[in-house]
């Protein structure tokens, strides 16, 4: 069972902005690649972001690299965290945001 942190600060706008649109393309492939027709290239960029993502199924070592939790929980999606100092404009799912 997931383990809720609680923050005493504000998520910049800009954050969050520049979170979803990094992770929002990943989350859509995820989906999208149970659907017949998807490209080799997408198929790769979803393995590629699960494989990113998997050492994070254990909270104390997405800590350990600098994210955290901002309190955002969707169903189907889970808890949402982040690492501030890695967020840009570039989309790389090898090297989640």
């Amino acid at each position: 069972m997931a383990r809720m942190i609680e923050h005493n600060w504000r998520v910049p706008v800009w954050a969050l902005t520049a979170l979803v649109l990094a992770v929002g393309p990943i989350a859509l492939a995820a989906a999208q690649s149970r659907q017949a027709g998807l490209t080799a290239a997408t198929h790769q960029e979803v393995a590629a972001a699960r494989a990113a993502t998997a050492k994070y199924h254990d909270i104390a070592q997405a800590e350990a690299d600098g994210y955290i939790d901002f309190g955002l929980y969707e169903p189907g999606e889970g808890f949402h965290w982040v690492n501030l100092s890695l967020i840009d404009t570039q989309f790389d799912p090898a090297h989640p945001r």
